[in-house]
């Protein structure tokens, strides 16, 4: 099973603002999440929003990044309050090309907004809740079994027509835990 990690757009799409970005800034938390799925035993391609508003043209961008990120079995997409609406529209482009993936929101935006989000964007199949190095290597297995969703911690997702939320994962409180970020990973 292949994974797709994408870090949310943290600059504006404007020419000028793409120019002032300080180039080269690594998405620490997606390489940390990439470094955790490849150790439980999974494929990752890691997407840097960032990096792809410097190489897709800004009329075209959510149907151009969507082409490169559908490729995933599972697709977990970042968000941030300032380009959420953005995430919620490549969350539905890439629904639409590759329909039996299966799509997951993290971070900070869709933690607060987790319900919320599932009722109002039917092409997400679940929200990680909160810091998701615990969480994603069990949604991963979950996912690529069949297994039941209820068994992973701080999950909500669809059940049937409603929307459920399991118990929050266990803050991790020993960072040497969690693998060195996936530096070797090419983003893309």
């Amino acid at each position: 099973m292949r994974v797709s990690l994408v870090s949310p757009l943290t600059i504006g799409l404007s020419a000028r603002e793409a120019s002032e970005k300080a180039y080269g800034d690594a998405p620490l938390g997606v390489l940390t999440l990439a470094a955790v799925a490849r150790a439980s035993g999974f494929g990752v391609d890691v997407f840097d929003l960032d990096h792809l508003s410097h190489v897709t043209r800004p009329e075209r961008f959510v149907e151009e990044c969507a082409e490169r990120i559908a490729g995933g079995d599972v697709i977990g997409l970042g968000t941030i309050c300032d380009s959420y609406p953005l995430t919620m529209r490549l969350a539905r482009e890439i629904r639409r090309r590759r329909p039996e993936a299966f799509l997951v929101l993290g971070g900070p935006q869709a933690t607060v907004t987790d319900v919320a989000a599932l009722r109002a964007a039917p092409e997400i199949d679940a929200v990680a809740r909160g810091e998701a190095e615990r969480i994603l290597p069990a949604l991963l297995r979950a996912v690529e079994t069949g297994g039941d969703l209820a068994g992973v911690p701080g999950l909500t997702y669809r059940k049937g027509g409603a929307v459920a939320r399991t118990a929050e994962a266990p803050l991790i409180l020993d960072l040497d835990e969690i693998p060195d970020p996936a530096w070797d990973l090419d983003l893309i």
